[in-house]
């Protein structure tokens, strides 16, 4: 199993609530329909237990750990799409395991789970999403990479040519298996 480091995380978000606002993991839910969280700083992935560990010097001091969890779909109330995607976890404690590999660009996730089985939720659900977050986040630097949780074989081969557009890593879309990380060209 190899796990992986982003560096440089930190972007500019307009995060209204408490939780949001409290440290190195932060969760934007005042959406109605989705949340928006964040590791501000170094992390590692561990894709065996979808958890991300904050690296940065607050996970190492002696403040209270945080602990949030998220699922990366834009339905966050429709119970029958949100039980198809992963639950992910994002954590102040430092990881356990070492780190396999080093990236210098930030990753953002997004799940191919959810309705995606027809053209309509291919779109509404993952793509229109997914280029209205690239943008607000990254509008001047597509400096990112593209990780996708609740991977579907024959997605990512579909959207193969759109996939590059969302970001300047033009040949990677990591995926998060339990398994491994790989690499999609």
């Amino acid at each position: 199993v190899r796990s992986w480091k982003l560096n440089n995380i930190r972007r500019t978000l307009s995060l209204s609530s408490t939780e949001a606002q409290s440290g190195p993991v932060n969760c934007d839910r005042s959406h109605s329909i989705y949340d928006l969280c964040s590791i501000n700083g170094p992390t590692l992935l561990d894709p065996t237990t979808s958890t991300f560990s904050s690296m940065g010097p607050t996970a190492n001091s002696n403040s209270s750990a945080l602990l949030l969890k998220t699922k990366p779909y834009p339905r966050k109330r429709d119970k029958a799409a949100i039980s198809k995607v992963k639950e992910l976890t994002l954590t102040s404690v430092p990881p356990k395991l070492p780190c396999g590999v080093t990236h210098s660009s930030p990753a953002l996730v997004f799940s191919t789970g959810g309705y995606i089985g027809n053209f309509f939720h291919k779109f509404m659900d993952v793509l229109v999403p997914l280029f209205i977050t690239v943008n607000s986040l990254f509008p001047d630097n597509q400096d990112f990479i593209l990780v996708v949780c609740d991977y579907q074989d024959w997605w990512t081969p579909k959207y193969k040519d759109l996939l590059p557009h969302f970001t300047n890593h033009r040949s990677s879309t990591w995926t998060m298996r339990p398994s491994h990380i790989a690499s999609h060209q």
